[in-house]
């Protein structure tokens, strides 16, 4: 069970909120339409968004006659959210407003323990990097957290990664509320991600994204119809199966783990960037040797899903989801495909930080989830 945000809002409004998220701002006549509500309902509703601070009117334009219908938007400053992301060795930490504009962003040192000093060193940082952002508590909806594993039970226990083994078998979201002192949502970092890439500014190409994640593992995430898709189990995506732990797979670990066996010394993952420039051969190598092991995935994804866009994400740098993404373009679809659509495939834009900042949309998507 999800806690509950101290908002709480009706189905309708949830509905008007989501078509606010989703485009660009919309006239109450237009609003009407696309939800198919009457103008006194959609008045009403306005008026109780306005009110509670989640939406705004445009201004007036000068000189305009009379009292013109007014587009309104989503209100930033309605409410924040804040997000945290655990890796091999750093926790990345994201601040956003209530429209996903991201506030404040914070990588720190971690050292993978308890899931109570992980809370303890997340409070502290999130007092150091919001002591001057102004923002008031009552707008809080609570904390995001992406953790590598999968569910087992409920959405809040997670089968961690080897590395937080110390994190299995607890409710997660409990445990942490209570050490946060709010609301805590739990999710995997491949859905983490698909809500960071599926929210952010001119990448949406219709109501579906498929997200591969590349870092501890391999993970998707998949959003239909505007919603994460978590599966019966809340388990969809997870495509780490398809990769054996004993052989070399597509994620961000392996290309550290590959660089090392060739020469690269002690690499860490969060500090990637140079070793590439150093070994570029055999960058190239493993970018083609993984591009050929997500083929499958991709064309499953396809198959299965027929989404209206791929997204390359992960902690990996840029450089390697840009030649992922490339080679993947590159395959014969068309052909493969027997002529069906063809989705576009993309790197990710967010410079490896789409887990937290999806992990801080989690309340904020939760609030106005149906």
């Amino acid at each position: 069970m999800h806690p509950r945000p101290e908002i709480e809002l009706g189905e309708d409004q949830k509905r008007l909120l989501r078509t606010l998220r989703n485009d660009e701002p919309r006239s109450r006549i237009e609003l009407s339409r696309l939800l198919d509500i009457n103008n006194g309902v959609i008045t009403r509703l306005s008026r109780e968004l306005i009110s509670l601070g989640l939406v705004s009117e445009a201004e007036a334009q000068a000189g305009a006659r009379g009292r013109p219908s007014l587009p309104l938007h989503l209100r930033p400053n309605g409410a924040y959210a804040i997000g945290a992301a655990t890796h091999p060795g750093w926790i990345d930490i994201s601040v956003v407003d209530f429209a996903g504009n991201p506030l404040a962003q914070k990588s720190c040192p971690w050292d993978e323990g308890e899931p109570q000093h992980f809370a303890q060193l997340l409070s502290d940082e999130v007092d150091a990097i919001t002591a001057n952002l102004r923002l008031r508590h009552a707008r809080f909806l609570g904390f995001g957290i992406s953790v590598p594993g999968f569910s087992v039970g409920s959405r809040a226990q997670r089968h961690t990664v080897e590395r937080m083994h110390s994190w299995r078998g607890h409710d997660l979201s409990t445990l942490l509320s209570e050490a946060l002192g709010g609301p805590v949502w739990i999710e995997n970092d491949a859905n983490a991600a698909a809500i960071a890439e599926y929210y952010q500014a001119g990448r949406r190409e219709g109501s579906s994204m498929l997200v591969l994640f590349l870092g501890h593992g391999v993970g998707a995430g998949c959003i239909s119809d505007d919603q994460l898709f978590p599966g019966e189990y809340a388990n969809a995506g997870e495509i780490g199966v398809l990769y054996p732990l004993d052989r070399p797979r597509p994620s961000a670990v392996d290309l550290v783990q590959t660089l090392e066996a060739n020469g690269g010394g002690r690499i860490g993952l969060r500090h990637l960037a140079e070793p590439l420039v150093q070994h570029e051969d055999i960058v190239e190598e493993w970018i083609a040797r993984a591009a050929e092991q997500l083929e499958l995935a991709v064309l499953s994804g396809i198959a299965w899903l027929d989404p209206a866009s791929i997204v390359i994400s992960g902690t990996l740098p840029d450089r390697v989801l840009d030649g992922l993404a490339n080679r993947l373009r590159d395959i014969g679809w068309g052909e493969r495909l027997g002529g069906r659509q063809v989705p576009p495939i993309k790197a990710s834009l967010l410079q490896g930080r789409a887990a937290a900042i999806g992990a801080a949309l989690l309340p904020i998507h939760h609030l106005i989830a149906p």
